[in-house]
């Protein structure tokens, strides 16, 4: 990237008040730039009249003198006058002993006719090479042209141009300083209310949609950006609680047709039915049960959305939920379970904790390619619950989208292999409500590795038993 898009980048990625504060320099240093160096240029002529004007004065006075005497006179230096004074004689000579006796001045100044006045700027190497600006004016006596030259040093007026420079860089300097402090500042206390309907943005959640933005009572374009984001979240709100009943009001019709279902095939008698149909009314069963499970799901997660799981507090031996999941999966015979057990007690639903467990484990059993190893420890005041398979893994950049509703990493739309995409999003619901947190990682020798934390009561803990020893079940 060239040097220019480096400094677009940073420029785009700077906050608005930085940047505003030091647009707001820029503009002000190019208009006091402008205005002083038009301030010095016209001080600058000012002072050269000026000086221009006492030079001429003096030159003219003396030379009126001259004219009045009808001789030269030698001219004196009046206290107080900053200008000096040569007459030259016909030849160019200075006439008595002056101040600038014996300067070679320019022809054009030593040749000036009766009646005119040359004005120059010149270097006096006499004088240390000091530029001065000097006036000669003619006059024209019995014995000839003479000249009266009056010169002034133009040093002082550089001096003095460079001193209200340099006073002005520094007033200009402090006052950017302010202006980009003030504009800064002001910025910022204008973007406050930005600020607050940011931080009031970011936490809003859907669980949470009934919060709404600040609106701040200025009738300007900021209040106008936080009415037109309240009424968004109300369309949002509105869409999120319609579809929200529409799951819960689906889920709740759906249950009845679906225990009748399942009711009238348990009635059925396998042998009336000829051998080949059998297997289709068995799929029959298993495909209504499953589908009683989603609904349930369904149920579960719009309870969450509506008003947040309920638990019911109770002492809860998180050990036995494990070796009950042992037992079922062994029990179902797809693959080989171990388990490493130790007492552990917890407060919290059974119901729902067996639940997370529950989905955990049949969440490995589907995807292991033949065994499952279930786990359940304390870490100083930490229950720790672990679901580990041999199955391909969670990738990393699926590590947290992975609790979320209806993924699907397993690419399977197959009844009997792919999910809902619901177990693990229940899961993360069951697990946050009891104040604990679930994360997914890498199994040693491959397979992803499920962990559940969950905090112990002092008290249980320290009246929880010993440890017991580990216990294997295969299949």
């Amino acid at each position: 990237m060239s040097r220019a898009g480096t400094v677009r980048a940073r420029w785009r990625v700077t906050g608005i008040r930085t940047r505003s504060a030091v647009a707001a320099a820029l503009v002000v240093a190019v208009a006091l730039t402008v205005a002083t160096g038009a301030f010095l240029v016209l001080y600058r002529h000012s002072l050269l009249q000026r000086v221009d004007d006492t030079v001429t004065e003096r030159a003219t006075t003396v030379a009126a003198d001259i004219r009045g005497s009808g001789r030269p006179v030698e001219p004196r230096r009046r206290a107080g006058d900053p200008a000096s004074v040569v007459v030259l004689d016909p030849s160019g000579r200075p006439v008595g002993r002056g101040r600038a006796a014996g300067a070679a001045w320019p022809a054009a100044v030593a040749g000036a006719r009766a009646g005119e006045i040359v004005r120059k700027d010149v270097v006096l190497p006499e004088a240390g090479n000091a530029r001065v600006h000097l006036v000669a004016v003619g006059v024209s006596t019995g014995r000839g042209t003479y000249r009266v030259v009056a010169f002034r040093a133009l040093s002082p007026v550089d001096e003095s141009v460079g001193d209200a420079a340099g006073l002005l860089l520094l007033v200009n300097s402090v006052l950017l300083a302010i202006v980009a402090a003030a504009t800064w500042w002001f910025t910022g206390r204008s973007l406050l209310p930005v600020e607050r309907i940011r931080a009031k943005v970011a936490g809003i959640t859907a669980e949470d949609l009934g919060a709404r933005v600040p609106v701040p009572g200025t009738r300007d374009e900021i209040a106008q950006l936080a009415g037109t984001m309240n009424r968004m979240l109300d369309r949002l709100e509105g869409a999120v609680a319609a579809q929200r009943r529409f799951v819960a009001d689906a889920s709740h019709e759906l249950r009845s047709p679906l225990a009748t279902v399942l009711t009238a095939l348990d009635l059925l008698d396998d042998d009336v039915f000829p051998a080949g149909s059998r297997p289709t009314l068995r799929l029959a069963r298993q495909e209504s049960e499953r589908l009683g499970l989603i609904i349930d799901d369904l149920l579960l997660l719009a309870k969450a959305d509506e008003h947040g799981l309920r638990r019911r507090d109770e002492d809860v031996d998180l050990d036995d939920l494990v070796v009950a999941e042992r037992g079922r999966l062994a029990t179902a015979g797809k693959v080989v379970v171990t388990t490493s057990v130790e007492a552990v007690r917890v407060r919290g639903d059974r119901f729902q904790l067996a639940r997370a467990i529950r989905n955990l484990a049949d969440n490995a059993a589907r995807h292991a390619a033949s065994r499952v190893a279930l786990s359940v420890r304390r870490e100083e005041v930490s229950a720790v619950v672990e679901v580990t398979d041999d199955g391909p893994g969670v990738a990393a950049t699926d590590r947290v989208r992975i609790f979320d509703r209806f993924v699907r990493l397993d690419g399977s739309r197959e009844r009997g292999s792919g999910g809902s995409g619901l177990g693990l999003a229940i899961v993360w619901e069951i697990v946050l409500v009891h104040g604990g947190e679930v994360t997914v990682g890498d199994a040693e020798g491959g397979g992803a590795r499920f962990r559940i934390t969950l905090p112990i009561h002092p008290d249980d803990a320290a009246d929880a038993p010993d440890a017991q020893p580990p216990s294997e079940a295969s299949r």
